[in-house]
């Protein structure tokens, strides 16, 4: 363990197993980097990187929530301009001290997202949402009204990705965030991390008034991806989740999150509890404990 710090929202910890370094916050995972090269080894990063393929140029970009820093840098790798907001000083502090981000790869804010969606009116052509763990998803972040926030600081054709952690690719919570997403966009796709499609794991959902598709040959051709150690894993998790993409459907438990109305951090907590049982289980096995 190379770190344990209190803050004011969670306990952290730091510890490298193996080749690769953890931050782990409240119990659960946020970043898995490579010693090496600081490469992210969680598979829902290389299917953010889709929406190099969307785009046809890098452009502005803002991530809410820093965790180690491994989507900064893999966007910043790659050319993007990037604001990134993390609510806690202290993540940002050992993200700098740990994890091999550098201040050249981004300007960065301690501030609550939404507050800083709020007072600053700068746009953009792609807003990531990296805030939302097993244990705690920010109910001010997941809202018709900070969903419509959003789309109000986004280019025209920009758009928004979200990272989400769901028991099978069409949970009740994954229905719901994409039933709030579509009172505000035209368009919702869902991206599926896992591979099996009724286990705990990532998934990315991607919403925009455009089209979200790309030429097929994207896909394959390498000069898309900046990771070149892991290109061929970065094609395979990247085919995976496009192959399988599916837009959600309500269902008789959806609900359409609103500032008045919104059981998110209930619908979390099942979620919360096989995630944690997984990562304890793998954490038992490699050694390390609490």
């Amino acid at each position: 363990m190379l770190t344990v710090r209190q803050s004011a929202y969670a306990e952290i910890r730091v510890a490298d197993l193996n080749n690769s370094r953890h931050m782990i916050i409240d119990g659960a995972t946020h970043t898995l980097a490579n010693l090496s090269n600081w490469g992210s080894l969680l598979d829902y990063v290389p299917v953010m990187h889709l929406n190099n393929l969307i785009f046809e140029s890098p452009g502005k970009l803002l991530i809410l929530g820093l965790g180690g820093g491994s989507l900064v840098k893999s966007f910043s790798n790659v050319g993007w301009e990037i604001d990134v907001v993390e609510i806690d000083p202290v993540v940002t502090e050992l993200a700098f001290k740990y994890f091999g981000l550098e201040q050249s790869e981004g300007n960065f804010f301690n501030a609550d997202g939404r507050k800083f969606l709020k007072y600053n009116d700068k746009k953009y052509d792609l807003i990531i949402i990296d805030a939302y763990g097993s244990g705690h998803i920010p109910f001010h972040l997941v809202t018709e009204e900070s969903f419509a926030l959003i789309k109000s600081r986004l280019n025209k054709g920009g758009v928004v990705a979200v990272n989400i952690i769901s028991i099978g690719w069409r949970d009740k919570i994954v229905n719901s965030i994409a039933s709030t997403f579509k009172t505000q966009f035209k368009e919702v796709i869902a991206l599926p991390v896992t591979r099996l499609s009724d286990e705990p794991g990532n998934l990315v959902m991607l919403a925009s008034d455009r089209t979200i598709d790309f030429p097929a040959t994207k896909l394959a051709n390498p000069r898309y991806y900046y990771n070149k150690p892991y290109k061929h894993w970065f094609v395979s998790e990247m085919n995976h989740a496009w192959s399988n993409r599916f837009i959600p459907e309500n269902t008789d438990e959806t609900i359409v999150f609103t500032d008045d109305l919104n059981p998110v951090d209930i619908m979390a907590e099942r979620i919360n509890y096989e995630d944690r049982k997984r990562l304890h289980k793998y954490y038992y096995e490699k050694g390390l404990s609490w």
